[in-house]
């Protein structure tokens, strides 16, 4: 190490510690990554009953007489963490329900 006005310098120790650190992170990401992928592959693909609960946020509102609600109901495909599809039926629930 290089001594500069009685101490050493940091610089090259800190350098190489960040370094490691930032190839040390990619390397964790990307095993990360690539058990997650050989993970799903290795999953069945799965379709399930689903009921929509989050609300749309672009509506546009219109009268009809005898319409009440509307319940979102569907099929949702996926395998191990990856989303496949939706496919979405719509009930309507009016005054008869």
């Amino acid at each position: 190490m290089e001594f500069i006005y009685g101490s050493f310098s940091v610089f090259p120790v800190m350098f190489l510690l960040v370094f490691l650190l930032i190839i040390g992170v990619f390397i964790a990401v990307l095993v990360k990554g690539i058990s997650t992928w050989y993970k799903n592959n290795n999953s069945p693909r799965l379709t399930v009953a689903a009921k929509i609960v989050s609300k749309r946020t672009h509506v546009s509102h219109h009268t009809h007489a005898g319409a009440g609600d509307t319940t979102g109901f569907g099929k949702l495909s996926f395998q191990g963490t990856r989303y496949l599809s939706f496919e979405r039926s719509e009930i309507f629930r009016g005054d008869n329900a």
